[in-house]
């Protein structure tokens, strides 16, 4: 196949986690589409235009979900195939999108999806929007709610390989508002904690930060977790005004 067009497609991610795995689940990655192939396929390139995508996680112990949602999605991949003889060249990602609805997403992603292990080059900006929406996202696991801000810019740089996702993450703040919690925690001590990280991200040096992305991969994380909680580590860094930059 030469050329594939995809218009106004939905699409819906839901991972329950309240429901224990096999033990010895192993989660697919992309390079699983080369070695355990059971059809050999070729396409060149593939555009979806204006799609809609949600990803949704429940959590133990908590009756909220977590959701990443992105909007008006354009995305093109190339050079997606599985058949050794046509070339090792990199299946790579391009895409612009609406984070929650709100910011404007660039995303490249680059595979080598012949590689033993798992290896992909990613780099990401968003810009220009509330921080509020990301409450969504960071709790309920997170000690970080937030009150209010803005987002000029965040830009993210990493590599998976194998288990581990390595990075850097610049996140430029505006009139940020956090507070610190944790559930069985001294609410007093919290409290000033959260006046404290304030004090310090008012700090007009402070918001402009720059953070370490680090995440180790459990054999039973998805694609998609693996790359997430791994942006997330870096994002929460950001966030937090004790972090060392």
């Amino acid at each position: 196949i030469h050329h594939l067009l995809i218009k106004n497609a939905n699409i819906e991610i839901f991972n329950e986690k309240r429901i224990h795995k096999n033990a010895d689940y192993v989660a697919p990655i992309p390079n699983d589409l080369v070695r355990n192939k059971m059809i050999d396929f070729q396409i060149d390139s593939i555009f979806a235009n204006n799609a809609t995508i949600f990803y949704k996680e429940q959590v133990m112990n908590s009756d909220s979900v977590g959701v990443i949602s992105f909007h008006k999605t354009d995305l093109t991949l190339a050079n997606l195939h599985n058949q050794s003889n046509y070339g090792h060249f990199p299946l790579l990602i391009k895409g612009n999108s609406l984070f929650m609805n709100k910011g404007l997403l660039k995303l490249n992603l680059e595979f080598d999806l012949f590689s033993k292990k798992l290896q992909c080059h990613y780099s990401a900006t968003l810009e220009n929007m509330s921080v509020m929406p990301l409450n969504q996202i960071l709790s309920p696991n997170s000690i970080i709610a937030l009150k209010k801000g803005e987002i000029k810019q965040i830009k993210v740089d990493g590599i998976m390989f194998g288990n581990e996702n390595k990075g850097n993450m610049f996140a430029k703040y505006k009139n940020i508002r956090i507070e610190l919690y944790q559930k069985k925690a001294r609410k007093d001590k919290l409290k000033i904690l959260s006046v404290l990280g304030n004090m310090l991200l008012n700090n007009t040096q402070r918001q402009r930060k720059k953070s370490k992305i680090y995440y180790v991969k459990d054999q039973q994380d998805s694609f998609i977790k693996f790359l997430w909680l791994g942006i997330k580590n870096g994002l929460e860094n950001t966030l937090l005004p004790m972090k060392k930059n």
